[in-house]
């Protein structure tokens, strides 16, 4: 059994993940610092590996948390995506989001520490965030 390094979180929120300019709608069903489970109403196509523009539309935030993520796993109509791409504002947004509905903040606290010792070799340069903030599918929500 696979143990996770990150603990997941109920959560649900609009989200919108976008692969080659085509643009899928779903809905976040848990989130962790390092990736997030988003249900869909019809099946996407999408498949392990595959780097896709993923936008968050927490309630009550004027603007979405737009993160670069990887499929990890896929099947219909459910995709499980790690996050690769963060800029630091989008790091704190997350890491705030999360704290405000988790549980456990103790436990989220060593994960955040663990995660900024983890993030020099994880995560891809962020160099694509300028394109990812001006992503057109922004403005249709």
């Amino acid at each position: 059994m696979q143990q996770r390094w990150f603990h997941r979180v109920l959560f649900t929120a609009k989200s919108v993940i976008t692969l080659d300019d085509i643009s899928f709608r779903g809905q976040i069903e848990n989130i962790s610092l390092n990736g997030t489970l988003i249900t869909f109403d019809k099946d996407v196509i999408v498949t392990h590996g595959d780097k896709c523009f993923l936008s968050i539309y927490p309630a009550g935030e004027n603007e979405p948390i737009r993160i670069i993520a990887e499929v990890m796993h896929c099947s219909h109509n459910m995709v499980g995506m790690k996050f690769v791409a963060l800029d630091p504002d989008t790091q704190f947004r997350l890491y705030d989001l999360v704290k405000k509905i988790t549980t456990d903040p103790e436990k989220l606290d060593v994960e955040r520490d663990r995660l900024k010792g983890y993030l020099a070799g994880y995560l891809m340069p962020v160099k694509n965030m300028v394109d990812l903030k001006a992503h057109p599918e922004a403005a249709s929500q």
